[in-house]
């Protein structure tokens, strides 16, 4: 971006000048989300729309679709490293506590949209601990019901009351990298049975094969089978899978 009041350059994911007579000054990110129309005007109907030009049809032909792999939502505070998390991981437990700048979050994700949301954890004085739910997700501790769009209580206790939305960027994964090379990575544990040792052995025999390929294909045969109930069946399926592909 370039703004016309003195010819500087800024950086469109961090809000920095880059180059010119503002270089290092930054601007203050406001929160905002990315997710469909549809989903966005039934949340909010008088929404007012801003006329985009013709080069803006990009974002009109669904820029997620198939590529969820190659996104993310990130945060970044002074002071603190940056902190991201992947939309294929999120697609293997849409709701995650976590903790970023020592604050508690929730970060709601939704496949359908590809919208991600982060929300504070902390109301009223009170830590929620959150999981999924059909309507968005729920809290263990008054087992409200909360939209995971704007962070508003449906039904419960706590009805009507909302979430602080917290400041993040969604991004291609390149494109965060690259400026955020000091990143940390949220991601889905292993299970026991699929350790990082298990990794390690069949990547030191495989040198074709990287590690982070198999834990891949690993997250995609557990997405496939994440509705078993029986742990054995999941494990020798996940067994298969890895033998086959090898």
């Amino acid at each position: 971006m370039q703004d016309q009041a003195t010819g500087s350059l800024w950086s469109q994911l961090l809000g920095r000048a880059m180059e010119g007579e503002l270089d290092g000054q930054t601007l203050q990110a406001r929160p905002s989300v990315l997710t469909q129309w549809k989903s966005w005007k039934e949340k909010h109907p008088l929404t007012t729309v801003m006329v985009l030009p013709p080069l803006s049809r990009f974002y009109e032909s669904g820029c997620y679709k198939g590529r969820l792999g190659q996104y993310l939502v990130g945060v970044c505070q002074p002071g603190y490293p940056p902190k991201a998390w992947r939309f294929d991981q999120l697609t293997l437990e849409p709701i995650v506590n976590d903790s970023y700048a020592d604050e508690p979050i929730v970060i709601a994700f939704q496949e359908n949209t590809g919208t991600a949301t982060i929300f504070h954890r902390r109301l009223n004085d009170q830590t929620l601990e959150f999981s999924s739910h059909s309507a968005g997700f729920t809290d263990a501790q008054t087992k409200s019901v909360w939209d995971a769009l704007t962070g508003i209580a449906l039904s419960g206790p706590l009805k009507g009351q909302q979430l602080t939305q917290e400041t993040s960027i969604p991004s291609l994964s390149k494109s965060w990298d690259l400026f955020h090379n000091d990143s940390e990575y949220w991601g889905v544990s292993l299970p026991l049975f699929f350790s990082n040792q298990t990794v390690e052995n069949v990547s030191s025999k495989c040198e074709e094969v990287s590690k982070e390929y198999l834990i891949d294909l690993y997250r995609l045969n557990i997405r496939k089978q994440k509705k078993s109930a029986d742990p054995l069946k999941l494990e020798r399926k996940s067994k298969e899978f890895i033998g086959s592909e090898r």
